[in-house]
């Protein structure tokens, strides 16, 4: 039986909802990580499948894991909360019940924010399908291949005439980068590492009020705080990604899309713009992010672009 420190290095929050399928997986990749200091908090929000009964063996084979339970079915945004709240880690990281990471995906993580001092780290992703795979990755000063769906850190810079390590890039410019181009891997919360204590002085959780797109606004607050975030290529995250996926066909996604555009909007007029980024993120105000989001959704099947838009107006 393997023990968890009292203070660990690492916190993983996986928020837990009738996935009896797919948790075994998902928790059998957690504890073969290659680095020891950390913990799994899984957070049951109501579940009705056996699901429950799976994590309590794994909490009585292994102390790392330990499990909170919901009152009442509140979402992944309560859930993932709930873990914040109970996370003792300097760093914090998510998990989805359904996908699964690579042995050593928390400890290249680790590794890249003590090398670099960054607030944050960052990896890649590994989409697996029925009919097979896809990567979507970090791939700094090279063309991607044909199935790359990602992001090219050679795009980014720390200002004018400022070049930048290829490994770490300031906040504000991954803020543009995820809502100018709609990158993928930086939208989603999972392939990730947070400094805890960088979320907890700016009060940043996830919006209890969205079903989808939380992991969006999530990073945008965080993006916004100016942090210095750092990269590794490798696509060590891994989705399973199957036509009842959460993220594209909750009745919710109009609603949780309403309230994104709210949101992002309050905090370019309240948090970026104030902080002296008027010129920087002028080009970038609600109208641009907004446009390449709708085309992201529009692509998902779950709403036209008239629907959309009349969002926008609202």
């Amino acid at each position: 039986m393997s023990r968890v420190s009292n203070t660990p290095r690492v916190s993983i929050i996986v928020p837990l909802y009738n996935q009896e399928v797919f948790i075994s997986d998902c928790l059998d990749s957690l504890l073969a990580q290659t680095m020891d200091d950390f913990e799994v908090i899984v957070v049951d929000d109501c579940s009705t499948d056996l699901s429950v009964s799976v994590v309590r063996e794994y909490i009585r084979r292994d102390s790392r894991v330990r499990m909170a339970r919901l009152p009442a079915n509140g979402g992944p945004s309560a859930a993932r909360n709930v873990g914040l709240s109970l996370a003792s880690g300097e760093f914090v990281g998510f998990v989805d019940a359904d996908d699964w990471v690579a042995p050593g995906m928390y400890a290249e993580l680790l590794s890249l924010v003590q090398r670099t001092q960054a607030a944050s780290a960052r990896c890649g992703q590994t989409i697996e399908t029925i009919s097979g795979r896809f990567t979507r990755a970090y791939v700094p000063d090279q063309e991607p291949d044909g199935d790359f769906d990602g992001v090219l850190l050679g795009r980014f810079s720390q200002g004018p005439g400022k070049e930048f390590d290829e490994e770490v890039v300031l906040g504000y410019e991954l803020y543009r980068a995820m809502f100018g181009d709609i990158c993928k891997p930086l939208l989603s919360a999972c392939n990730a590492l947070y400094l805890r204590s960088v979320l907890d002085a700016a009060n940043i959780r996830f919006d209890e009020d969205m079903y989808n797109l939380e992991d969006v606004l999530f990073n945008a607050q965080f993006f916004a705080t100016n942090p210095l975030v750092a990269f590794s290529p490798q696509p060590l995250y891994h989705i399973w990604t199957t036509e009842g996926s959460l993220s594209r066909t909750s009745s919710r996604l109009k609603e949780s899309y309403a309230v994104l555009v709210r949101r992002i909007r309050e905090l370019e007029e309240e948090n970026l713009l104030a902080k002296g980024y008027r010129q920087s993120f002028q080009v970038y105000r609600a109208a641009v992010p907004m446009a390449a989001m709708r085309t992201w959704l529009r692509q998902l099947g779950t709403r036209s672009d008239k629907e959309l838009r009349a969002i926008d107006r609202d």
